[in-house]
């Protein structure tokens, strides 16, 4: 008995299992092209920060305190680059007080 009720969860699992693989799986290439139209929907967009006012509070608080900004680059800097290619908040945030400070002076 003890084994019967086994065998008929293996037939069970194994008929589930099938009905499972019956569904026809989405080929890699039209995974690959909605990836494709995903990336280049979201690379068309501009990129900007929601807390563009946090930054601009951060940088007057450190002006009035005359704090000096960091002087290392951030790890994903390249050259040419300029603040808005940085899609990091805290580097973004950096070097944009690193410009208007040395700017102010």
């Amino acid at each position: 008995m003890r084994y019967a009720r086994l065998i008929h969860a293996v037939l069970l699992a194994s008929g589930l299992s099938s009905a499972v693989q019956a569904s026809p799986p989405a080929s890699q290439k039209s995974l690959n092209d909605a990836q494709a139209k995903l990336n280049a929907e979201v690379l068309a967009q501009p990129f900007s920060f929601e807390q563009e006012q946090a930054v601009e509070t951060y940088i007057e608080e450190r002006l009035r305190l005359r704090e000096e900004p960091l002087r290392t680059a951030p790890a994903a800097w390249r050259n040419h680059y300029d603040c808005h290619k940085l899609h990091n908040y805290d580097d973004y945030r950096d070097c944009r007080y690193y410009q208007r400070y040395y700017q102010a002076r």
